[in-house]
Formats: structure tokens, sequence, C-alpha cells
């Protein structure tokens, strides 16, 4: 008797890497990207060479009988990964969630941040307010800001300076 599985045994080992490049070719098609099929045809021939009470002398198709146990390691090895990956599972109640919305005292900053603005925007010198508005509110070009208010571009920068630095003065300083 185990004269005859010793023969089977070499049968299927002969088959087996006869049959290798097939298998690494099913195992690659079935395999995700970070798992090395090489590392899973060796898993496939531990399978076939451990298997003693398997009746090897019985198997008339060694290629069937190979890609049969092929899809039950992948299987087991699906599995085992399933386990893990449940493992690694994290509650949702124990998880920081984060919320991008400002809170609500946020809000009321900013809209008070904005009425100080608004004011100051109003206290500006007549020209500096009418420089800033153009250019930073509607958007203007410094040339398109010069030609509205009928003045050099330097005018429109030095307003432009000067309502800035009394603005973020009065607004941003605190």
């Amino acid at each position: 008797m185990t004269h005859d599985l010793d023969a089977s045994r070499q049968r299927l080992m002969k088959a087996f890497l006869d049959m290798r490049p097939a298998l690494l070719a099913y195992v690659r098609t079935r395999v995700a990207a970070d798992i090395d099929p090489d590392d899973v045809v060796q898993d496939i021939a531990t399978r076939l060479m451990s298997g003693e009470d398997k009746d090897l002398a019985g198997i008339e198709n060694f290629a069937a009988y190979m890609f049969t146990v092929a899809g039950n390691v992948l299987k087991d090895r699906y599995r085992h990964g399933a386990v893990r990956a449940r493992k690694a599972h994290v509650p949702i109640y124990d998880l920081t969630l984060s919320d991008n919305m400002p809170s609500p005292e946020d809000r009321v900053e900013a809209r008070m941040r904005l009425q100080r603005l608004n004011r100051q925007i109003e206290a500006l010198p007549e020209d500096m307010r009418e420089s800033f508005i153009l250019y930073k509110v509607k958007g203007k070009t410094l040339h398109e800001t010069a030609e509205a208010q009928g003045v050099p571009v330097y005018k429109v920068r030095k307003n432009l300076e000067r309502a800035l630095a009394r603005l973020s003065r009065k607004v941003w300083s605190d």
C-alpha cells in the first residue's frame, strides 16, 4: 500500500510540475494585486502533497484534481481574509466624525465681523471706499478702477493700500 502511495505521490508531483505554469496563470486571474500568486501555488503544492488520507491511486485526472485543490485553496484564503477584515472592523460609534461646518459660535463671530467690515467700509473716505468697492468687491482691474474714478493708477493703488491697512486694523486686529 505504501508503495502505491509513493508512486501516486510521484505521479502527482510530476503532474504538478507540468501543470505549475497553468496553475500560476489560473491563480493570477483570481487574486488581488497585493497577493503573490507564487505563494498561492506553493500552498496548492503543500495541500496536494500533504493529503495522506487521499486515495491518490484512485485519481484518474490529476489536472482536474489540482484545479479543484487550487479553487479550495483560493476559497480558504478568501475566507481567512474575510475573517481578518471582520476583526479589523471599527464600529461607527467609536469613530470621531468630523463636521466641516462651522460651529454656531464661529457663524455668529463671522456674521459680527462682516457687520464690522461693512461699517468700516462705510466709514472710509469716499475715494478710498470707491476704489476698494470697485476693485475688491466688483472685481475691476486697477486700470478700470482708475478710469471709473478719473484718477491715475498710482492713486488707486495708494487708496487700496490705505483702505486695506485701515480695515485690517479695525476689523481683524482682535
